[in-house]
């Protein structure tokens, strides 16, 4: 996560409005509900739902973008709402049953292995209570822009085909970002193969999306 502790402030300078797709998913949730927001990054996603009501509970390996998610709650006057955890994605450090609902948005594609990604999934799993629902979002593999990266894999011994890495530009300077980017199939394989119900997958715009939920 040293990338990401790189570029934290202009990360959260060109990254502060919640996804469109967090907008329309959080209906299906009531007022006071604890949400988790895995890889919750600055926490735009977070501050958006506590905005609405909702507790929510980000975690985030970056203690440089967690700093920024507590101050950007400060800001809109959410931080009651809010608590910002730093942790693993594979091992959440909650309790099994312990959330109403939950988000995974653009970052279960930063994990280096299938076997992390399908133990991070499980994890979700358990932390969600029954019935509860959650949303998904990777990067999409077939997109044009990717094209001249994806032959990475090939020279890179420890690299699985779709892994990348996507440089992030500020100024005159790049940090590189891995990303495991997926096809359709793929990820709903992935999904399927967790501890978590496949309600459906779709994609839209560069990602998959994915709507899960605790059996």
């Amino acid at each position: 996560m040293l990338t990401y502790g790189n570029i934290a402030t202009h990360f959260d300078a060109t990254r502060r409005r919640p996804w469109p797709a967090t907008v329309d998913f959080i209906k299906v949730f009531s007022k006071g509900d604890h949400i988790i927001d895995i890889g919750c990054g600055n926490g735009r996603n977070a501050v958006y739902m506590a905005g609405r009501g909702f507790r929510v509970t980000g975690l985030d390996m970056s203690p440089e973008l967690l700093e920024l998610a507590t101050e950007n709650a400060r800001e809109k006057e959410v931080g009651h709402l809010c608590d910002f955890i730093h942790g693993d994605m594979t091992e959440l450090p909650f309790n099994d049953d312990e959330f109403d609902g939950g988000l995974y948005i653009a970052s279960l594609h930063h994990l280096g292995t299938n076997d992390e990604r399908l133990a991070s999934l499980n994890e979700l799993s358990r932390v969600l209570r029954p019935g509860a629902w959650a949303l998904l979002t990777v990067w999409d593999r077939d997109l044009e822009k990717f094209r001249e990266l994806l032959d990475i894999w090939e020279k890179h011994l420890l690299f699985e085909r779709g892994d990348v890495f996507i440089p992030w530009k500020s100024g005159v300077n790049e940090w590189p970002r891995y990303y495991h980017l997926f096809t359709d199939d793929e990820f709903r394989t992935l999904l399927e193969m967790s501890d978590l119900v496949v309600d459906g997958t779709f994609r839209s715009g560069e990602n998959h999306y994915g709507k899960v939920q605790k059996r």
